[in-house]
């Protein structure tokens, strides 16, 4: 994993929306007090929104999905998943 500068929100989409190594980004969301997984970047009108999985769970949202728009989406953590996959040992 790898660290983005707390609440720099263009470094979290310019990751999620990387052509060449798109990554999820685990955000830790400090109004809602837990943390959520940045999958996508969403653009609407003009301005990004964050397509994230809750961490609560499906009873959170559209079955645990969801966007968060403007400062809703400013995070006090954001660690980029570089990798992601299955050890067999």
């Amino acid at each position: 994993f790898s660290e983005l500068p707390n609440g720099d929100f263009d470094a979290l989409v310019s990751t999620l929306i990387d052509e060449q190594n798109p990554r999820p980004v685990a955000l830790a969301i400090p109004w809602w007090r837990h943390a959520v997984l940045a999958v996508a970047a969403t653009y609407r009108g003009n301005e990004y929104g964050i397509e994230y999985v809750n961490s609560h769970g499906v009873q959170h949202g559209k079955r645990g999905v969801g966007v968060l728009w403007g400062r809703k989406a400013e995070a006090s953590e954001q660690i980029v998943i570089e990798e992601v996959g299955v050890r067999s040992e």
